[in-house]
């Protein structure tokens, strides 16, 4: 996980604490610094379907996708097994992007949507 991947609201595992959301700059700044030790004490969450039903991603007909609304006709669904993003309607649906962690999946439907995905 890299710094520059990193904002205000994205959800990171750090030892001792567990899942933390960062919820300010300050905490920014510390995991900046932090990823920059010798010994990182902060590590990026993996993507799993457990995460995916907490930010509301709801189960497909083919039950191989995990999808969410992301304006009008449009979704970003989630292939479980592979981890790769793709967005589209009932018809057509782009290039998958692999997707390996929660905070990737964050940032993705930011850049999307300019909203914060949050824990239903």
């Amino acid at each position: 996980m890299k710094a520059t991947e990193l904002r205000i609201g994205n959800w990171i595992n750090y030892i001792g604490s567990g899942d933390v959301q960062l919820s300010s700059k300050e905490a920014l700044c510390n995991v900046f610094d932090d990823l920059e030790s010798e010994y990182p004490l902060s590590s990026p969450i993996p993507l799993t379907e457990e995460w995916l039903l907490k930010f509301g991603f709801k189960e497909r007909d083919d039950e191989r996708y995990r999808d969410i609304r992301i304006c009008n006709k449009l979704y970003l669904a989630i292939e479980i097994k592979k981890l790769e993003a793709i967005i589209g309607d009932a018809i057509e649906w782009t290039k998958p992007i692999k997707i390996k962690y929660v905070h990737q999946l964050q940032n993705l439907y930011f850049a999307l949507t300019g909203e914060e995905l949050t824990i239903k």
